[in-house]
């Protein structure tokens, strides 16, 4: 099961398929570049910051998304 949908297993929200997809695509395409970015990194303390960024992001924006989606059927 997909991130996605355990947020909307959480949330007792349906999401189109479609969209499903593209949350899907953009948070794995911008993590992907950013941990590329992390392992290029040689400063610590800049790359500890990027992680709590990062994980804020997924923890609060990615369920904000989801439910976005599923409202917009």
């Amino acid at each position: 099961m997909s991130i996605v949908e355990q947020i909307e297993r959480k949330k007792n929200v349906h999401s189109d398929p479609d969209a499903k997809k593209i949350i899907c695509n953009f948070y794995t395409e911008g993590m992907a570049g950013e941990l590329v970015d992390l392992l290029k990194s040689r400063d610590a303390a800049q790359d500890e910051k990027s992680i709590r960024c990062i994980s804020l992001v997924v923890r609060t924006s990615l369920e904000a998304a989801v439910i976005s989606c599923s409202k917009m059927q």
